[in-house]
């Protein structure tokens, strides 16, 4: 069973909503650019290694985006 499948609809719809949002030219998957525009709206703080790392880490298909299953992935582990 993925994470999906698990959230409930209103959960589901909320971590869409952020994906959107970080998915500035609405492709449908997040590049590393859009990713340091996302977490530095969350976290000012973290330095570009960091994201880099956590972009890396979402990545899990490592085809340099990230796409949808694995934002909730990561959404839900964070």
């Amino acid at each position: 069973m993925t994470d999906m499948q698990k959230l409930d609809p209103e959960e589901l719809a909320e971590i869409r909503s952020e994906f959107e949002i970080c998915d500035l030219d609405k492709d449908g998957r997040i590049d590393l650019d859009e990713f340091y525009n996302f977490i530095r709206r969350l976290t000012p703080e973290a330095s570009d290694e960091e994201i880099e790392i956590g972009f890396l880490e979402i990545d899990t298909s490592r085809s340099g985006v990230i796409e949808f299953d694995e934002f909730v992935n990561w959404w839900e582990d964070r």
